[in-house]
């Protein structure tokens, strides 16, 4: 089985049809300050095979200093949603490609984790730091295992920790558009009934943890 697996930065978006750009050895490799999180990505792909169940998990993050704690290290997969239209007026050059496509956005659990043959499975890592965290670089590996127990990979997690330490205090004021009716849509349930305000804490509580505070 052609297992194939190797790195790119968050930023990149990874297309379901991409293809290996070399054969070095896959390191995620993530930098930080204290009490930020940061994220990398790994890129799943199985030529002759649908691979089924995907599974992440990941070994000791160890330096001289210490251990990173695992609890902050987390995997999830990347969906794509279709885009019939780019973006109006936007010129040729700066497209990421041409619509219609099925486009990579939404970050979905573990449970999610499968990959067709001939296909990427973009998997997303981020790691939160301790505000206590010892600088230094931390490593270990990241173990991915499959439905078939021939089809597995691994590759290595390199984060670097610096000194500097990111505030609890947020005075930089961060926002993205929030639409109340579709979110009752999406979730088919009531706007402004007691099952929306549930919903409204588990979307505020995400709000937060990405570091927005200002609602629009």
């Amino acid at each position: 089985m052609a297992l194939q697996l190797w790195s790119v930065d968050s930023l990149v978006k990874v297309f379901s049809d991409d293809v290996m750009p070399g054969e070095d050895e896959p390191i995620v490799s993530i930098e930080a300050a204290r009490n930020e999180t940061e994220a990398g990505q790994l890129v799943l792909r199985s030529d002759s095979d649908h691979l089924w169940s995907v599974a992440v998990t990941f070994g000791p993050l160890e330096s001289a200093s210490g251990e990173l704690p695992l609890a902050g290290v987390r995997a999830r997969f990347v969906g794509y949603v279709p885009v019939r239209v780019n973006t109006q007026d936007t010129p040729e050059e700066e497209l990421i490609r041409t619509a219609p496509d099925m486009f990579p956005d939404p970050l979905l659990p573990q449970e999610a984790g499968y990959v067709r043959a001939g296909e990427c499975l973009p998997i997303w890592i981020d790691v939160s730091i301790p505000p206590d965290t010892p600088p230094g670089e931390y490593s270990g590996p990241i173990r991915i295992e499959t439905n078939q127990g021939e089809a597995k990979a691994e590759a290595k997690l390199r984060v670097t920790v610096y000194p500097a330490r990111v505030p609890d205090e947020r005075t930089l004021k961060v926002t993205n558009w929030v639409n109340w009716p579709n979110i009752a849509r999406f979730h088919s349930t009531q706007l402004w009934s007691e099952a929306y305000w549930d919903l409204l804490v588990a979307y505020a509580r995400n709000l937060a943890a990405h570091r927005q505070n200002v609602l629009l």
